[in-house]
């Protein structure tokens, strides 16, 4: 499948990080995006989950509440912009840490944290996510820069040395469970 994000709005700096995760999740994984805005970073996943020739259940997760700059919501724009993959894919419109509630403990293989950068909602959203990641399993983030110190406060505190900064080029953090 070809990647369709290109033109949808939106910040996206992890590439890599998704490509190596659509190569080595297992088959039947279960993924979380939280903060999903319009979906330039979801889009590329999906692509890289069905060019892995993987069978995956794969949610976005982000309340939805702005407008994006064609004035129509966030969400209107999420549901045009994700046509090519209609039907694969779920969404809740919800908090994060309401989201995480609907999921069984250890039921995820990987999970994404992009949504509010401020150290109170990024804790908030690693201890609602963290439990529902299984053993072997992953949590990441995007936005581990000092632009967002609330990030780097919040990982850090949670995970201290474990913090694995092999994506730190794309601004992201992460944690083998």
């Amino acid at each position: 499948m070809e990647h369709f994000n290109a033109n949808i709005v939106g910040w996206f700096t992890w590439p890599r990080l998704y490509k190596d995760m659509a190569e080595t999740l297992p088959d039947g994984a279960t993924v979380v995006e939280v903060g999903t805005y319009e979906g330039k970073s979801f889009a590329y996943l999906m692509c890289e989950m069905v060019n892995a020739g993987k069978r995956f259940k794969i949610t976005g997760v982000d309340s939805f509440t702005f407008i994006g700059e064609n004035g129509k919501s966030i969400l209107e724009n999420f549901i045009e912009y994700m046509k090519p993959v209609d039907g694969l894919y779920d969404t809740i419109i919800s908090q994060s840490w309401d989201a995480a509630r609907t999921y069984e403990d250890e039921s995820v293989d990987f999970v994404f944290l992009d949504a509010d950068h401020v150290y109170s909602s990024i804790k908030k959203d690693i201890e609602a996510w963290l439990p529902k990641v299984k053993k072997g399993g992953i949590i990441a983030g995007h936005d581990y820069c000092e632009i967002h110190p609330g990030v780097i406060q919040a990982v850090d505190e949670i995970f201290g040395e474990k913090v694995d900064k092999g994506y730190i080029d794309e601004l992201c953090w992460l944690i083998q469970k």
